[in-house]
């Protein structure tokens, strides 16, 4: 089968409304928003702008690629790794001055500011007032898992049942951080926290799933149809807002806002820039 071929200006602009979207979550313009239509329309699109970035950077990257078990594309592979590792370092180094100061302020001993730092700057991706690099973190972690598994060669459909696998783990261990108190006992609740804290609230599991679905769509060619497109948009929107409190429902309905937002800006011709 040909590659998908043609201009991508409608994901530009997918990706310039998600940028939008994504500073919206860190600023909070609507905090004080009486208007209570505007507010639901923006917490619902709002979670959709990382994941998409996910889906967006993943389907580029395969469309492009012929075979994906080759030699070549684990070799692209490993560059777009090395890429985002090289940003995500670059940051921190920017950064470092304002985390220091964010640990001076906090207060704790060096030894334990040092053992901090150590274990945000390798497993979380986030710390004081850099919390939103775990973004290229996670990448460089996902891409990884992923090169492993195009080396050994899995198929797309195994590769998407384990991502099924890792986003109903990470979901579930995100939902029971978020319901149960830091007081809570238990062996297994203690198993639970120890895995949040030691890599950011399994961040990494709940989010492979939107790098294979780019994967699968670019190498399958998916295109769905309007009619589907919209389908999949008023469950995913019924799904988070008819029944609040289901967390893995809400989650599976995330999941299909993003395809459904993913295609509609893929097939989305905007023309040619002059």
């Amino acid at each position: 089968m040909e590659k998908t071929t043609g201009n991508y200006n409608g994901l530009d602009l997918g990706k310039f409304i998600m940028a939008i979207l994504v500073v919206s979550i860190h600023t909070h313009p609507l905090a004080d928003c009486a208007n209570r239509l505007l507010y639901a329309i923006w917490a619902n699109l709002s979670p959709m702008a990382v994941p998409f970035f996910f889906v967006t950077t993943s389907w580029l990257f395969f469309n492009r690629e012929d075979d994906i078990y080759s030699e070549k594309c684990r070799e692209d592979l490993r560059k777009r790794i090395c890429h985002f590792g090289f940003l995500y370092i670059l940051w921190e180094i920017l950064y470092l001055p304002c985390i220091l100061t964010g640990y001076y302020r906090a207060g704790g001993s060096l030894a334990f500011n040092t053992v901090d730092y150590i274990r945000k700057f390798i497993l979380v991706g986030s710390n004081y007032y850099s919390s939103q690099f775990w973004f290229l973190l996670a990448m460089v972690y996902m891409l990884i898992v992923l090169l492993l598994f195009l080396k050994w060669r899995l198929s797309l459909n195994k590769i998407f049942i384990i991502s099924c696998l890792f986003y109903g783990i990470g979901t579930i261990i995100n939902h029971l951080i978020e319901i149960r108190p830091d007081g809570a006992s238990g062996i297994l609740w203690l198993l639970v926290r120890y895995f949040s804290s030691l890599c950011n609230e399994s961040i990494v599991l709940a989010r492979f799933i939107y790098i294979a679905l780019g994967m699968i769509m670019a190498k399958r060619h998916t295109v769905l149809t309007k009619g589907k497109i919209a389908l999949f948009f008023v469950i995913g929107v019924l799904g988070r807002t008819i029944v609040p409190g289901w967390y893995l429902l809400e989650s599976v309905a995330l999941l299909l806002e993003v395809i459904a937002v993913f295609q509609l800006f893929m097939q989305l011709d905007l023309g040619s820039h002059p």
